[in-house]
C-alpha cells in the first residue's frame, strides 16, 4: 500500500480483513474513496487516515475500529461522507 501514491479509490468492503489500518495507507495521498466497512475483525484506530487530505468518502461501519476521531479530520475539507456506525469511535468533528 505504501507505494500506491496515485490510488484514488480503495474498496475492500466484506473482505474479512483483520488487524489494524496500516500506517502505510497514509502514503496514498491521492485517495478520495475508502470503503473498509463490514470487516468485522478490523481493529485499531483511524489516525493513519488523517493525513489523506483528498478523502471525500470514508466508510468504516461494522468494524472494531476504536479510539477518538483525530482533530486533523477537521482539515479534510473535501470529506462528504464519514460513516462509522457500529464502531467504537468516540469524539466530534
Amino acid at each position: 500500500l505504501g507505494n500506491l501514491t496515485s490510488l484514488l479509490e480503495l474498496d475492500l468492503d466484506f473482505n474479512l480483513l483483520t488487524g489494524s489500518i496500516p500506517q502505510e495507507l497514509s502514503n496514498a495521498i491521492q485517495l478520495q474513496v475508502l470503503d473498509l466497512n463490514n470487516n468485522y475483525d478490523l481493529t485499531g484506530n483511524i489516525h493513519p487516515l488523517s493525513q489523506l487530505i483528498n478523502l471525500q468518502f470514508i466508510q468504516l461501519h461494522r468494524t472494531q475500529i476504536t479510539g477518538t476521531v483525530p482533530s486533523e479530520f477537521g482539515d479534510l475539507t473535501d470529506l462528504e461522507t464519514f460513516s462509522v456506525y457500529a464502531t467504537d469511535l468516540e469524539g466530534t468533528m
